[in-house]
């Protein structure tokens, strides 16, 4: 006995028509699918992070999360669009005095000093000098207590923004040194809320942990 092809369909019926449709467009969808596939499995040994479809324009389409389902956190370390030293702040060393690091220091973006960068000064000051050219107009004054253990009586001004490497802080509250003092001083209130290393040619500052 002779089999035939059984189909719920007949030629001429609207569905059946409906029918090859649907199958026709799921022929042409299965090289796009295995080129997807493809691309999300080589991705990883090539130099764009992630996975992606090139388009005939030559155009990449970033497939990560949307077909592969791959987040940041799961790309090799090698090709990670973050940042290696994120929650690191990096300041060079420019020098040494007396075994204090020497440090650049940059006030409103645009003029650099030469300053200490002392652990043991609970505040950042400033040279008279330093203070006059950047036009700093005093708005306050308050009693320290120097290294001799002498009070004195300092002015105080703020600054648009201060920065040292890779650190900066906006609105900066800062100490004028009495005029002939020669020695401005990066203090704690600068880079106290981290936890510093000091190497041989930088001082690293990492944001402290909440545990």
């Amino acid at each position: 006995m002779m089999m035939e092809n059984f189909s719920i369909y007949k030629a001429s019926d609207k569905n059946y028509i409906q029918y090859k449709q649907q199958v026709k467009n799921i022929f042409w969808q299965i090289p796009a699918i295995l080129l997807t596939t493809l691309v999300c499995t080589g991705v990883i040994a090539q130099e764009y992070p992630g996975c992606f479809m090139v388009d005939e324009l030559g155009n990449k389409k970033d497939l990560t999360i949307s077909v592969c389902g791959l987040f940041e956190e799961e790309l090799p370390e090698e090709v990670s669009t973050s940042s290696p030293t994120a929650g690191i702040y990096q300041i060079p060393i420019k020098g040494r005095l007396g075994g204090t690091p020497v440090v650049d220091v940059t006030f409103n973006g645009n003029k650099t000093y030469e300053m200490l960068l002392d652990t043991g000064a609970t505040r950042t000051f400033i040279t008279q000098e330093m203070a006059d050219s950047l036009k700093i107009i005093p708005s306050g004054q308050g009693i320290v207590t120097v290294a001799d253990g002498r009070d004195i009586e300092l002015k105080r001004g703020i600054v648009g923004s201060i920065s040292a490497g890779d650190l900066e802080f906006k609105q900066f509250i800062i100490g004028i040194l009495p005029p002939l003092a020669k020695s401005p001083l990066l203090g704690q209130d600068f880079f106290g809320n981290y936890d510093m290393t000091v190497k041989e040619k930088l001082v690293e500052l990492r944001i402290r942990s909440s545990s």
